[in-house]
């Protein structure tokens, strides 16, 4: 995968000044539902953290997983510790709790880590729901795998317009708001751990994202970045 150098540099310096929530990662008690989720190249917490915040409001006893691993540079060596991590934590997981379900998710690189998943069966089984931001590997259209049965009806993904990640784009922007509306993801979440899911086809076409305030004083920063480049 080949990003230029300055488009990487402007993600990373650009996710850094966003005011995310931080990250967790803890040893959680049997529930419902855990979302375990990858974060993305140099991301301090925009999407996972909100994602979880939207997840509670529809089922409440929820918890939340975010896995350790570098989300470097080195994207497809980085993604491959972020697969083994993820790997060894849902399988030990499907083992401690085998009544559970999981919801799977990642932003950008994260994106990559679930793909690279290869469950056992038992742990494929109770994953219920797969969301994916800003996944590469639809620039790339390649032929992506889901750790999931019935990826068709159980798999969200979004890629904003402009996205350059996963859209060919050219706004950076639109790579760094995903976190700004989960509601519709953790909604699809809740819908396939509870079984009242009413549609059958992938969620989440390219959107548009519009500018908040915070997304303003973001763009103003990459600007001043880009300049002194």
């Amino acid at each position: 995968m080949q990003f230029s150098t300055a488009i990487i540099s402007a993600l990373i310096a650009a996710a850094s000044l966003i005011n995310a929530a931080p990250l967790e990662k803890r040893e959680n008690a049997c529930a419902s539902v855990e979302l375990v989720f990858a974060r993305g190249t140099g991301d301090p917490g925009i999407v996972g953290p909100p994602l979880y915040a939207a997840l509670k409001k529809f089922v409440s006893d929820a918890v939340y997983y975010n896995i350790d691993y570098p989300a470097g540079i080195d994207f497809l060596t980085s993604a491959a510790t972020g697969t083994a991590a993820m790997q060894k934590y849902v399988e030990a997981r499907t083992q401690a709790c085998p009544q559970m379900k999981f919801a799977l998710s990642g932003y950008s690189q994260g994106v990559m880590v679930v793909h690279g998943l290869k469950l056992s069966d038992a742990a494929k089984n109770n994953v219920a729901a797969i969301a994916a931001f800003g996944d590469p590997y639809t620039l790339l259209g390649a032929a992506a795998t889901w750790p999931i049965n019935n990826p068709t009806s159980n798999v969200y993904r979004l890629c904003n317009a402009g996205d350059p990640v996963c859209g060919g784009g050219i706004n950076i922007m639109a790579h760094l708001l995903y976190g700004t509306n989960p509601g519709p993801a953790a909604q699809f979440i809740a819908q396939r751990v509870s079984g009242s899911a009413t549609t059958s086809t992938v969620a989440g076409a390219a959107s548009s994202t519009a500018a908040t305030p915070a997304a303003g004083n973001l763009l103003g920063g990459l600007v001043s970045l880009l300049k002194g480049q």
